[in-house]
């Protein structure tokens, strides 16, 4: 027997604007800080100061990604709950809005602070290695 296909998961979603918000924005923050920690020589910031943007960039990034993070968790929990307790949300967009009205807005960024910690960790890390490996073979190219 011919099944159709199984619709794309709702939470697809959300785990995309997680990535829109959490990425664009860690990143366009490391270009601008780094641009702007540049000498007017050109001479790019040393590794510790690429480090500290990349915590920069990374807490701002997962601060700004937490409303989408959270739609995520709950979207994917919502399906593990028994069907009378199920939220049924219809996408990240209606789970953002419900959020809002039903709980307030202060619980977009529920867990925000451990996110925040954890994304400083990781992008002064991957950040500033990526930066410093960059400049290490164009300097020796």
């Amino acid at each position: 027997p011919d099944c159709p296909p199984p619709p794309p998961p709702r939470r697809l979603s959300a785990g995309l604007l997680r990535q829109a918000t959490y990425t664009t924005t860690r990143l366009g923050i490391y270009t601008v800080l780094f641009e702007r920690l540049t000498g007017p020589d050109g001479t790019p910031p040393g590794f510790l100061l690429k480090a500290l943007i990349g915590m920069t960039a990374g807490a701002t990034g997962a601060f700004v990604g937490t409303p989408a993070e959270v739609a995520l968790i709950r979207m994917t929990a919502d399906g593990r709950l028994p069907p009378e307790q199920r939220r049924g949300y219809r996408n990240v967009f209606d789970a953002l809005l419900r959020i809002t009205r039903e709980e307030g807005v202060p619980t977009l960024w529920r867990g925000c602070v451990p996110t925040m910690a954890r994304a400083v960790v990781v992008n002064a890390a991957q950040l500033a290695s990526y930066s410093q490996s960059k400049q290490f073979l164009l300097d020796s190219g």
